[in-house]
């Protein structure tokens, strides 16, 4: 039994001997590597009992394991004059006061822990930075500053307190206006993306926005009335009004559409825009049905339209529509038209709804209202002051100044013309407006005037005014030629052409040039006396044979007479008076 249990003993030391041997770093031994080796030189020792292996301890230290200390807590060395400076003096070595957990007091540092502080440091290991002002004044145990004042960015009784968000400077005194706090530099309170918060500017942001001014980098302004201040930052005003062209809680400006106090007004301009404060349009044209310098004030009667600048045609007068000036009545004055009734008629109409046609000379010298013609002159066919009358029966022409000349007394058509293309008789053209020429008359024009002295003829029947028919003609219209033989005015003159021939009707001159026996001249006129002489004296002595003959014949039948008579005288006496 007693040898199980040495052998159990045996393995329990080799198990907890490979255990230390596996585990324990140089220097160290024991369960779970606690112990520190004390060995002479830094000599090392047994990984289970801490026993050097050359037999010899550090200075300070005596025992089998070099484990129990010579001097007193807290010091160390020869003659134990020395003071450990570790965080916890049972890890402080007797020999030379090293540090076993390598940390060393408040205020101390390097290998054996036995160099104070350098300015500027303090704490275990001195691995604190004094954040004094001054870093002369930093205690190199706790940090704490001995004239109370903090380096930029920190705060407390040791400056180790860095200044919480939306703080900066000396002892965090400093407020950082940063567009987002956690972004302020705690020394100088600069943003790192330079972006301040509403209502201050500045390179660290600590400018707060000038007065009127409000908002990121202060660039809006403040619209309060009576010129009160407003919150720099969201530009509420202090007093809450809102000066004329902004509203709300924030002094928001006016929709495009409003303005005024409150934004009560509404805009009436053209585009919709207005000036926020008085109404103003900025192109000036008012909204239809408005006008002034806002554009607030309505049309007056009569009125409508952008600015006002049109004016109502409405019928009796009646109202119009102020913005596009459609007639209450429904019905437009004379002259206009439309559904506004804004457009004058067009040239060539006019009255009531412009529905009636003018009959001007010219179209745009029609008056739109009443059609009267400027310069009363009508178009062909027309007369009157409106020249809405027609020509009466007969007329025709521009006022009806003419006088139609068709045939039958038809009448014509507005520019003279006949229906049936037939002038009265005197007449001629393609209107029958022209008489005939001078010496034309009748139907066409195609009978030839025969008046002596150039006179001229009646145009119609071609009778001649002073009844003297021109040579060779004669009758009541001097249509007739002068009967074979005649000629002359009047056809009072006889020809005397050789073997009957005829005479030129006008001078009697004739067609063969030869004069009939007895006459001679350029038309056979003048009597040839060498021939009458001759002719006369043959007649004579012709005449005195047919006397003598008479004569003796007369006396031979009256004896027969007388003779046949005498035995019965008494019978024709009886006979004579019955």
């Amino acid at each position: 039994m007693a040898l199980k249990m040495s052998f159990l003993c045996v393995l329990i030391m080799f198990c907890l001997l490979e255990k230390v041997q596996n585990k324990c770093p140089y220097g160290k031994f024991g369960s779970d590597c606690l112990g520190t080796c004390h060995c002479l030189q830094n000599g090392n020792c047994n990984y289970a009992n801490g026993i050097c292996e050359d037999g010899q301890c550090e200075i300070g230290y005596k025992g089998d394991d070099c484990q129990t200390s010579v001097c007193p807590p807290g010091k160390f060395g020869s003659k134990c004059e020395n003071t450990c400076h570790c965080t916890n003096i049972s890890f402080c070595s007797k020999a030379n006061g090293r540090c076993s957990n390598n940390k060393c007091a408040a205020g101390y540092k390097g290998y054996d822990c036995q160099t104070e502080c350098p300015s500027g440091y303090f704490g275990d290991s001195c691995n604190g930075i004094c954040r004094c002002l001054f870093q002369y004044n930093c205690n190199n145990t706790n940090g704490h500053c001995r004239t109370g004042r903090c380096q930029k960015g920190y705060q407390g009784d040791d400056c180790q307190t860095e200044c919480p968000g939306g703080r900066f400077g000396y002892n965090c005194k400093g407020t950082c206006h940063c567009q987002y706090s956690y972004k302020c530099r705690k020394t100088d309170g600069t943003c790192n993306d330079g972006k301040c918060e509403l209502g201050y500017l500045g390179y660290d942001c600590q400018k707060e926005c000038p007065f009127g001014k409000y908002g990121y980098k202060c660039r809006d302004d403040c619209h309060c009335a009576n010129n009160t201040k407003c919150n720099k930052a969201t530009g509420r005003c202090s007093d809450g009004i809102c000066a004329a062209g902004y509203h709300g809680d924030f002094c928001r400006r006016c929709p495009y559409d409003k303005f005024g106090i409150n934004c009560s007004q509404t805009c009436h301009c053209y585009t919709g825009k207005c000036s926020p404060s008085d109404g103003k349009c900025s192109k000036g044209n008012c909204y239809v049905g408005y006008m002034g310098y806002n554009c607030q004030t309505e049309c007056p009667d009569g009125k409508f339209g952008s600015n006002c600048v049109e004016t109502c045609h409405c019928a009796n007068q009646t109202k119009c529509n102020k913005m596009h000036g459609k007639c209450s009545s429904g019905k437009c004055e004379r002259g206009y038209y439309g559904p506004s009734c804004s457009t004058e008629c067009p040239h060539g109409k006019f009255g009531a709804g412009c529905l009636e046609t003018c009959h001007c000379e010219y179209k745009h010298h029609c008056n739109k209202t009443n059609g009267n013609c400027k310069y009363k002159k009508c178009e062909q066919g027309y007369e009157g002051d409106d020249c809405q009358t027609e020509c009466s029966p007969g007329k025709f022409g521009r006022n009806c100044a003419y006088t139609c000349h068709c045939a039958n007394y038809k009448n014509c058509s507005k520019d003279g013309s006949c229906y049936d293309g037939i002038c009265e008789a005197g007449y001629e053209g393609s209107d029958c407006l022209f008489a005939c020429r001078y010496d034309g008359f009748g139907a066409r024009c195609s009978g030839t005037c025969h008046c002596a002295n150039n006179y001229l003829c009646n145009k119609k029947t071609g009778e001649c005014g002073d009844g003297v028919c021109s040579a060779g003609y004669m009758g009541r219209k001097c249509q007739e030629r002068c009967h074979p033989g005649t000629f002359g005015e009047g056809c009072i003159f006889n020809c005397h052409c050789a073997n009957d021939f005829p005479c030129n009707i006008e001078n009697g001159k004739c067609v063969n040039d030869n004069c009939a026996f007895g006459y001679m001249g350029d038309n056979c006129q003048q009597v040839n006396m060498d021939i009458i002489l001759q002719l006369f004296f043959g007649i004579v002595v012709v005449i005195a044979i047919i006397v003598g003959l008479v004569i003796a014949f007369g006396r031979e039948k009256l004896k027969e007479y007388f003779d046949c008579k005498t035995p019965n005288s008494a019978n024709n006496i009886s006979m004579e008076r019955l």
